[in-house]
């Protein structure tokens, strides 16, 4: 029950994170209801923590299923990924601000640029190398049902919301965002 629970949150998750990033909603929206881009985002930022900390949540208290035998290399890669993935999402946050990203204060002239330097100049989507690096070190240090499903959820719906955003960064930053998308991988430095 727990499992199939977790894959319609994960999948309540993509869609409605997928459906309220889409500028076009964002706008209809903010003018339906009056809100700044700042509520948007305040309000698009607690709906998704609130449906991920849902998931994790629901897990964290159902029965743990290990799938595989834990082998002490697993878990001290799994630890480097882990620390990895944090550090990642620390330098991705060094460039954009905290408050801004998650709708506490009003985006800045500066906030409106494109970013192409720091962890940015090694990938473009580095919050997302993060999570990638994070969600296999969770994995690898707890090889549990639900951890794996965490990993494949995530694993399917990264290449669409990837899609989305560089459309979006498409429509802002146009022949610059077009131009640094051929200098610069997507999530995995010199790969893809």
């Amino acid at each position: 029950m727990t499992l199939m629970l977790s894959c319609i949150l994960w999948l309540f998750f993509f869609i409605t994170h997928s459906f309220f990033a889409d500028n076009r909603v964002k706008n209809e929206l903010i003018k339906r209801l009056k809100w700044k881009e700042q509520q948007y985002r305040f309000v698009y930022s607690l709906l998704s923590s609130v449906l991920v900390g849902s998931i994790y949540i629901l897990q964290f208290t159902a029965p743990k299923i290990v799938i595989l035998d834990g082998q002490n290399w697993m878990f001290v890669i799994g630890c480097v990924l882990i620390l990895n993935g944090i550090l990642f999402n620390l330098f991705s946050f060094k460039n954009i601000s905290v408050r801004e990203f998650i709708g506490l204060t009003s985006h800045t002239e500066v906030s409106g640029k494109l970013i192409q330097k720091g962890v940015y100049t090694v990938v473009r989507h580095p919050i997302y190398t993060g999570l990638i690096s994070l969600i296999i070190g969770i994995f690898l240090c707890q090889p549990t049902l639900y951890n794996a499903l965490n990993f494949v959820a995530i694993f399917i719906y990264l290449p669409i919301g990837i899609y989305l955003e560089e459309r979006k960064l498409i429509q802002s930053f146009g022949n610059d965002y077009l131009d640094y998308r051929k200098k610069v991988k997507a999530v995995i430095p010199y790969l893809i």
